[in-house]
Parts: structure tokens; C-alpha cells; sequence
């Protein structure tokens, strides 16, 4: 809820979006171009050296709108992804110091994360809201006590049956 309802979020996004649009509305005019671009080619004789250049120029123009919506379209959501990774690693920093400064043992929901291979924004996104824990006192951490007991118990269930074959 705290990544959700962060304003800063809603801002950057908003912003990001606007960057696009701007973006976008060139490609419309490079549309516009190869529209009428399009409608003229017809209007001079096949072969000729006219409608030979206007053809060309329209499969630049093609071209290059293809390739300005694909770069669009990537640095989106590369823009995206980065900007909503840096957001969540400032609300984890904020969780985490509110924890301590208050001794909480564990804040549920998020954790630790590494976003480097998330596909998009949108997996990015699913990924924090899905994440279980956000802070947790390492020093009340039990993992290596409970692995050490287990493996002691079970190196004297080894020995134990090793004695009982002798």
C-alpha cells in the first residue's frame, strides 16, 4: 500500500506519459508526411524519376517511424522501470529506518529485491506488490541456529546408525 498510494509515483508516471505524448505527436507529424507522401506518388508516371525519389522518400519515412515508435516505446519503458526501481528502493530505505528507530522486528508485505531482469514496468510492478517482507531484524534472524540443530540431529542419526552396524 505504501509503493501504491505514494504520490511521487502517480507524479513520475504522469510525467514519464507526458515525455511520450510529446514524443508521439512527432511521429504524428511524420504520419501526416507519409500520408501525403502517399497520395502524391500516383500522380506522376510510373518509372519516372520523380515518383522514383517520392517512393524512396516514403519508404525512409516509413522507416523512420517504425524506428522512432520502437525507440519511444523501449525507452518508456525503460524510463519506467528504472524510475518505479528507484521509488521502491526510497520506500524500503523509509520502511526500513521507521522500523528501527521504532523496534520492529518485521514489516510484512515487501522485501529486498533485485529488478535487474524484470521484463517491464508492469512485471516490475506486479513483482514489488507481490514481494512478503520489508524489514526484518537480522539479528533476530534464526535461519543459521535452526540449520546448525537440524544438521547436528542428523549427523547423529548417522552416527547412531553407523554404530548400530558395527
Amino acid at each position: 500500500l505504501v509503493f501504491r498510494d505514494y504520490k511521487k509515483i502517480s507524479d513520475m508516471e504522469q510525467k514519464i506519459n507526458q515525455e511520450s505524448q510529446v514524443e508521439l505527436s512527432k511521429i504524428k507529424g511524420l504520419e501526416e508526411e507519409g500520408k501525403h507522401l502517399k497520395e502524391e506518388i500516383p500522380l506522376y508516371r510510373q518509372g519516372s524519376s520523380i515518383r522514383l525519389r517520392k517512393e524512396q522518400e516514403l519508404t525512409d519515412k516509413m522507416f523512420e517511424i517504425k524506428y522512432k515508435k520502437e525507440k519511444i516505446n523501449y525507452f518508456f519503458a525503460e524510463n519506467m522501470k528504472s524510475s518505479l526501481s528507484n521509488i521502491y528502493q526510497e520506500v524500503v530505505t523509509e520502511v526500513e529506518e521507521y522500523a528501527k528507530v521504532n523496534n520492529y522486528f518485521m514489516i510484512m508485505k515487501v522485501m529486498d529485491a533485485d529488478f535487474f531482469d524484470t521484463a517491464n514496468a508492469e512485471a516490475l510492478r506486479m513483482q514489488i506488490n507481490t514481494r512478503e517482507v520489508i524489514y526484518w531484524s537480522k539479528q533476530d534472524d534464526i535461519t543459521d541456529v535452526i540449520v546448525k540443530k537440524m544438521n547436528d540431529r542428523y549427523k547423529k542419526e548417522l552416527s547412531s546408525k553407523d554404530g548400530k552396524k558395527n
